[in-house]
């Protein structure tokens, strides 16, 4: 603590004295912490699939903003619980995880080894992206071992064979990247310039400042000073914007060496002051050491050899709070691989353990279903015994049945011919008389209309006398006899009625006996309307399809509440006429918002 105060200090008062210089932006607090919402989704998942979904989100989550110690010891994590759930693509996915964050960490050596695991998952399963992902990591691992040729002739068989385009645009960048070192920066740029124009389409933003960043750096290195300082700039700005750490760390220590370049150590020193102040507040000691090398650089160019001591102390000590984190990190995984180890062997043994019962197990039940087995076919052979008494039970029963119901069936139409001879008698002499009588009363000029009306309603009984059947059905057209009463009861009522047959000469071809139901229910839905629903106007399709009959009745009225409804004895009657006509009836209403009935009757 005492060195972090006095090494604060010395930044502090150089930040003080320093003239004429730029505003550089500061986080002030760690934007790199967990994302909370995603550590709950781990806690809460139920299955493996679910927690490989929300631990591939974290890792996302801390690749983006740079934490890489966290992208490793999650990764690890996940890796190993892989070995219970084993997944060759996932496997590849995470070792390419792994590997990345060790490349970007320094630790080259490991990032091969996790690479090398990817590519050989990968080789285990059909889709050969992820090969190409993980060998993109093997050829950049050579490259930093100085096999440049290697790197780029395993690059360029990536970019020819994947199918994968984000694949392909890591291979221009890294491609692109080893040509700088080459110094062919003409044709660094064209790879670069490629990866640059995927990565901004795709809205890739942390991608796109990484390529930006390598062609500020050949900006730099074509003495283009100014424009790679702006490039910079913009970079440094976009980073902090959105929280991408790793790249505000890398970018301002960029910044500080075109200052210290163009001798402004004033403002070299303050954005190295900021990024440093900034490192130590998270705790990071990797971007502790680059910012404080970066300023060692500053102050032994700027001639200031006291400050400049200072920092080749405080590096010192951070060389080895960094071994000393790497030797415990060493022993946590050691240990978490002895765990895993004396785990496997539990694991070993309980297998061992389950066999062995599970062979008892068999022995044991091998007699039981040999006994189960024979007692099986003696029940089957009583079951086969009580089949066929059953049939023969049943068809003297059906014999039986048969024989009461073609009496029931005799006597009925018996009955039904005699209640039909009866009520034909009453409407002939009764009132169809009444109705002859009232006619004839009604007999002057300014009632032709009523006339019309009692007449029309005289001819219908005398039609139910002859054997119920209208005749009027029998010997004229189906569609002018409907469109005929729809005018009556237009002209008698303050309704406005749309009527419309298709096609109407199939509607005219029915069968006489279906005719005459639908005519009767398309009365009893228009006297109804008339009696309750308070409508306005009333619309009548009646559609002859392929192999049914749709009759749609729809008014404007009142409607009704179909939970509720009493049926009356007109419904009553629609129903059993359509139990006649193999017909279904829906009803669709609801108070204040009218009444639709739709009917659809079969005719095959």
């Amino acid at each position: 603590m005492k060195y972090r105060i006095s090494i604060l200090w010395l930044l502090f008062s150089l930040c003080l004295s320093a003239q004429d210089t730029q505003k550089f932006v500061a986080f002030g607090s760690n934007p790199t912490q967990g994302h909370k919402k995603i550590i709950e989704d781990i806690a809460k998942a139920t299955t493996f699939d679910e927690t490989y979904t929300a631990t591939q989100k974290l890792l996302d989550y801390h690749k983006m903003v740079g934490n890489t110690d966290s992208v490793i010891v999650y990764g690890k994590a996940l890796y190993r619980q892989l070995n219970n759930h084993p997944n060759h693509k996932r496997f590849a996915e995470t070792a390419n995880y792994i590997a990345e964050a060790n490349i970007n960490k320094g630790l080259f050596d490991d990032a091969l080894q996790w690479y090398l695991k990817g590519v050989d998952h990968a080789n285990k399963q059909t889709d050969k992206n992820y090969y190409y992902a993980n060998n993109i990591g093997v050829a950049l691992s050579k490259y930093i071992k100085g096999k440049n040729e290697e790197s780029k002739e395993i690059i360029q068989e990536c970019i020819h064979k994947t199918t994968d385009l984000k694949i392909k645009n890591k291979a221009y960048f890294y491609y692109g990247h080893i040509l700088f070192s080459e110094n062919n920066t003409k044709e660094a740029q064209k790879y670069l310039n490629k990866a640059l124009a995927y990565y901004t389409k795709t809205k890739a933003r942390k991608d796109a400042l990484k390529t930006e960043l390598i062609l500020a750096r050949i900006l730099e290195h074509n003495r283009q000073e100014q424009e790679a300082l702006t490039s910079y700039l913009t970079i440094y700005n976009t980073a902090f914007q959105n929280n991408f750490f790793d790249l505000y760390v890398t970018s301002a220590v960029d910044i500080g060496r075109i200052f210290t370049k163009k001798q402004d150590y004033d403002n070299a020193g303050k954005i190295l002051h900021t990024t440093y102040v900034n490192a130590m507040e998270w705790e990071n000691l990797e971007a502790q050491k680059k910012t404080m090398e970066a300023l060692l650089s500053v102050f032994l160019k700027s001639e200031d050899y006291s400050n400049a001591y200072a920092i080749s102390s405080r590096l010192r000590r951070l060389d080895e709070d960094i071994a000393d984190n790497q030797n415990k990190a060493y022993v946590d995984e050691l240990e978490i691989k002895y765990d895993t180890l004396k785990q496997e062997q539990e694991l070993k043994n309980q297998r061992l353990q389950k066999q062995y019962l599970l062979i008892g197990f068999i022995i044991i039940l091998i007699p039981l279903i040999a006994l189960f087995y024979t007692y099986y076919q003696k029940l089957q052979a009583q079951s086969a015994l009580n089949k066929t008494m059953k049939q023969v039970n049943d068809e003297k029963i059906a014999t039986l049945l048969k024989t009461q119901e073609l009496e029931l069936i005799k006597a009925t139409v018996e009955g039904e011919e005699k209640e039909r001879n009866r009520i034909a008698q009453e409407l002939h002499d009764s009132i169809g008389g009444n109705l002859a009588s009232i006619k004839m009363q009604l007999s002057s000029d300014n009632q032709k209309h009523i006339i019309k009306q009692v007449d029309e309603t005289y001819h219908q009984v005398r039609d139910l006398s002859h054997n119920l059947t209208t005749e009027k059905i029998r010997k004229n057209s189906f569609s002018q006899l409907l469109s005929a009463y729809v005018q009556n009861i237009k002209k008698a009522s303050k309704q406005e009625i749309y009527l419309e047959l298709y096609p109407e000469w199939a509607i005219n071809a029915l069968d006489n006996t279906l005719k005459t139901e639908l005519f009767k229910i398309i009365q009893e839905l228009i006297t109804n309307t008339l009696k309750h629903a308070n409508a306005k106007e009333i619309t009548i399709q009646l559609t002859k399809l392929e192999d049914s009959l749709k009759l749609l009745y729809e008014d404007d009225g009142i409607g009704f509440d179909t939970h509720n409804i009493q049926e009356g004895i007109g419904l009553k009657n629609i129903k059993e006429r359509l139990k006649t006509i193999d017909g279904t009836l829906h009803i669709d209403s609801h108070k204040y918002r009218g009444t639709i009935i739709d009917i659809d009757v079969s005719l095959t």
